[in-house]
């Protein structure tokens, strides 16, 4: 049986232990959610701008990136063949692996400060925040997505996982107010393809602080379908779902 997110349905002498335990669970699964989506993102920008390189000046860019990204992968191959064993940090909701990547981290860094306004550099952005956040250092995830973030501007569907990103990584720094600002800005976008995940984002953030009427009131705008939802009827459906779901643990009756 799957195990509910917030496994209480209705207040008692254990409310506030159901809820302890709840946000573990949640803050658990929203920190794969962001390395889950990092990589998503990362695969879905790098194949649309390797078809962009056209001049000299692109193929010394392309070339740059192709050099990084072969020692990342280098990595990658090494540590798999040696197969590091993978410890748990007390202070950490995931299991920490070894520092894999601080060769080619440096590199990636170097590369997104130099080419803020090139699509590969989005890319490099993401997966170097990504492994950041693999070696809970949330915090230094942040500055490489703050930065491009100017540059993406066009580019609503980017923008948009972007700010996902962003806002997961304040949610598990307990950076309330930055997540919600994210979040908010992410369902302004007009070309954000899938707004109501961004809202079922901001009511479990309202959740984390303690808010129950504000999430309720979000989840009822999911419900009652006002705002643009996923194109795909069954993802819309799953959202529709999620968040009656999360209503009936909010607000039960």
């Amino acid at each position: 049986m799957k195990e509910p997110l917030f496994p209480f349905s209705a207040k008692g002498p254990q409310f506030e232990e159901h809820v302890t335990q709840a946000i573990r669970r949640a803050k658990r699964r929203r920190l794969y959610f962001i390395l889950l989506l990092s990589l998503i993102i990362a695969a879905v920008v790098g194949f649309f701008v390797l078809d962009n390189v056209k001049n000299s000046k692109e193929k010394k860019i392309a070339g740059e990136y192709a050099s990084l990204m072969d020692v990342f992968r280098q990595e990658e191959s090494a540590a798999e063949n040696s197969k590091q064993p993978v410890t748990m940090d007390s202070k950490s909701v995931l299991p920490q692996s070894s520092d894999l990547h601080s060769k080619s981290r440096e590199q990636m860094k170097a590369f997104v400060m130099s080419h803020l306004n090139h699509p590969l550099a989005w890319h490099v952005a993401i997966v170097y925040a990504g492994d950041l956040v693999k070696i809970n250092k949330s915090q230094e995830a942040i500055e490489p997505l703050e930065k491009i973030l100017p540059f993406i501007k066009k580019n609503d569907v980017l923008e948009t996982k972007t700010r996902l990103i962003l806002a997961g990584i304040f949610m598990n720094l307990n950076r309330y107010p930055d997540a919600l600002s994210q979040l908010d800005s992410s369902i302004l976008l007009p070309g954000n393809p899938d707004k109501e995940l961004s809202m079922l984002l901001k009511a479990r953030v309202f959740v984390f602080q303690g808010k129950p009427k504000e999430s309720a009131e979000v989840l009822q705008r999911i419900i009652q379908q006002e705002v643009d939802g996923a194109n795909n009827p069954q993802i819309r459906a799953e959202r529709i779902h999620e968040a009656k779901v999360l209503l009936s643990l909010v607000s039960p009756s």
